[in-house]
């Protein structure tokens, strides 16, 4: 029992340790000639956000000196020279210097004008943005601060290309959408930030894939997505029947033949052909009969278009048109 328990500690110290290696440590420093009120908002907003992106930050402030030096670089060149020794010294890469000030907009309202700077040492690179809260609440300039900073790191990591996922796809050549926006197309690797982002994947002839991919920073998230054929992805083109175009021919051409028939003996005075109106209905057969040759000749020359002439017997004549799909 001993043992197992040993065991176990082992393994959670061990997971502490690994969790801690793969923080980023970090400082938030906060400046500028707004008021102490103002500052710490921005402060503690600031401070949130990154510890939500998986910084690290000092247990206790740092010293006035080092707060002091770290705040006086935000304007140098080249800003990762100028940092004091005694941060890397501990171990710390990340500076995230903000200086808060007041301006007036262009209508004269007051405005809080916050600046964010990201200070990395190890990479040697910077990153700037702005955020700027016209007449400003408390509330308005905690959230505006903390969309500051989740942007400038977002920006960042994608600038730096130290956050990557690795998209691909069977087969391969769908378009990639990332969070929305189109990137490229599988196989490839594409730089973006921390955190969890979603993936999007069409290719014609397939079904539209949407896949979660949580990313860490410095680290390579892989993605391998099967395609699934649509139903509709190969449709034999409609073919109609020839089997209606043969039976109009058919009886077209017996009516024909009666038609043809009857208008020869109808006008004869023997006892062969003595109905009174032999001749008019030999015509009008012959007349139903050509229109419905004409017709399933047609459907058999036009087997794609879905309309042509119709022509129907009714009692005392024939109706001749024209019927379609639209």
């Amino acid at each position: 029992m001993t043992v197992h328990r040993l065991s176990f500690v082992l393994m959670f110290l061990a997971c502490l340790a690994a969790r801690a290696a793969s923080a980023e440590n970090g400082v938030v420093v906060v400046g500028g000639s707004a008021n102490e009120r103002d500052r710490a908002t921005v402060g503690s907003a600031i401070e949130a956000a990154v510890r939500g992106a998986g910084w690290s930050l000092p247990a206790r402030p740092l010293s006035r000196k080092d707060a002091d030096g770290v705040f006086s670089c935000r304007d140098k060149p080249a800003p990762w020279t100028c940092v004091p020794a005694s941060l890397g010294a501990a171990g710390i890469h990340r500076m995230l210097v903000v200086n808060v000030e007041y301006r007036s907009a262009t209508t004269g309202a007051p405005m809080v004008v916050v600046t964010a700077k990201l200070i990395v040492t190890d990479v040697e690179d910077i990153a700037v943005k702005q955020h700027f809260c016209e007449m400003c609440a408390a509330d308005k300039l905690s959230q505006g601060s903390t969309d500051l900073a989740q942007e400038l790191l977002r920006e960042f990591s994608v600038q730096s290309g130290r956050t990557i996922a690795s998209i691909k796809s069977v087969p391969p050549g769908a378009q990639v959408f990332l969070d929305g926006r189109a990137v490229g197309v599988t196989d490839a690797l594409f730089n973006t930030s921390p955190g969890e982002h979603v993936v999007v994947l069409e290719k014609p002839g397939f079904q539209r894939e949407i896949r979660q991919l949580v990313l860490e920073e410095g680290r390579t998230a892989e993605l391998s997505v099967r395609l699934r054929a649509s139903d509709d992805r190969v449709r034999p083109p409609w073919r109609p029947s020839r089997v209606v175009p043969g039976i109009a021919i058919g009886a077209g051409a017996a009516l024909l033949v009666l038609g043809g028939y009857g208008i020869y003996v109808g006008g004869d005075t023997d006892d062969k052909f003595e109905h009174p109106r032999g001749r008019p209905v030999g015509v009008l057969a012959s007349v139903v009969g050509a229109g419905a040759i004409g017709y399933g000749v047609y459907r058999l020359l036009r087997p794609s278009r879905r309309s042509g002439p119709t022509a129907a017997v009714q009692t005392g004549g024939a109706v001749l048109g024209w019927t379609g799909a639209f």
